[in-house]
Order: C-alpha cells, then structure tokens, then sequence
C-alpha cells in the first residue's frame, strides 16, 4: 500500500522550491486555502492557479452553486482576498466540451475505455446523449492557453446566503483585480481532440 505525507507539508516543501508555480486544482480549494493561512509567504511563488469550479450561470450542486465552489466556499474567499492568480474554469466554458459513444470508441486502453463510459453513462442516465469534460477541460487550459478566451474579472463568493451559498459572482465591468482571469470561450474542435488525446492517446 503506498504511503504519502500529509498534503500541506508536502504541498510548501514543493513551494518553496518554485518561482513561478502553476497549480491545476480540480476540486475544492481547501487545501490551497490551508497552505495561504499556513504558509502566507510562499504565496508569492504561486505564478497561478488554474481552477475548475464556480459558475457564471446556473450551478449544478445547487441552482446557484457549483459543487467544488460550494463544498468550501470559504476557502475560495481565503485565495481570492490574499490577490493568487487565480483562473476560473467555470461551468459553462465546461458544459462545450463532451464525450459521446463516438468518442468512447477512440479509447483502446480497455480500462480507460470502462472508466470513461462508466462517466458518459451519468449524462445517459439523464437522459443526455453526452457527457461535459469538466477536469480534462480546466487540464487543457493550464497547457494550452492559447485555445481559450480569457477575461480579466472581479470574482467574489457568497458565504452566507440561504439559498445562494457558494455561488460565484463575476464581474467584467473594470475589473481592479488583474491577477483574476475567467474563461468565456475555447476553440472547442481543439480543446476537445486534446481532452481526448489525453484519455486516449
């Protein structure tokens, strides 16, 4: 059984020997947010961090949330009030990019092949005929910028709200954050030929 040391040492050990650190993180941010209040100053070696999560639309967890924005929201709020360079991989520039049965018979890896179908079936199960490729989509736009449209942004996160807890407001009207980044378009022929090139190479 393989042993790993615990998450945040790990994660400032690895820090401290960067400069200029892009981080791709595809679920909540409570680990980053635990490194920011732990290790305040290797924060300043973070060069970004390439986020999946939050929504400009409609959540998914909730009609207002997406799930990764709304499992920690606070930890969002921690990273966006200490000025990280932060990239947002919502929702929406997600939802563009999908898997179909056309594409799972690409995959020649028999077990990448049962994993990702495994993954379209949720879609069909809904009654969808596809599936979004949310983490190999945010995965693409830390390697291959240049396939997305990005905005400079105000990004905040509702923490307290009844109804609205983890929702992500965006705010393109001049932007004072120039460090915060969304995504609002993508060559989607190629980003996705690289999500799948990824699974099935």
């Amino acid at each position: 059984t393989a042993t790993f040391p615990p998450a945040i040492p790990a994660m400032a050990r690895w820090l401290s020997g960067q400069r200029d650190a892009q981080i791709l993180a595809l679920g909540p941010l409570t680990n980053l947010a635990t490194l920011a209040l732990t290790y305040p100053d290797l924060l300043a070696n973070i060069g970004r961090i390439t986020w999946m999560g939050g929504a400009v639309g409609q959540g998914n967890h909730t009609p207002a949330a997406e799930f990764n924005a709304f499992a920690d929201p606070e930890a969002l709020a921690i990273l966006l009030s200490r000025d990280v360079p932060l990239t947002m991989v919502d929702l929406d520039i997600c939802r563009q990019i999908t898997i179909t049965e056309q594409d799972l018979a690409q995959i020649a890896n028999p077990l990448l092949r049962d994993f990702a179908g495994g993954y379209l079936d949720i879609g069909l199960k809904r009654g969808r005929n596809a599936m979004a490729l949310y983490d190999p989509v945010a995965a693409a736009a830390l390697v291959r910028p240049d396939l997305f449209t990005a905005y400079t942004a105000d990004i905040t996160v509702e923490l307290a709200g009844q109804h609205t807890r983890g929702r992500t407001t965006v705010d393109l009207r001049a932007p004072k954050h120039r460090h915060l980044m969304v995504l609002c378009a993508c060559d989607v022929e190629q980003v996705h030929a690289l999500c799948l090139a990824g699974i099935a190479p």
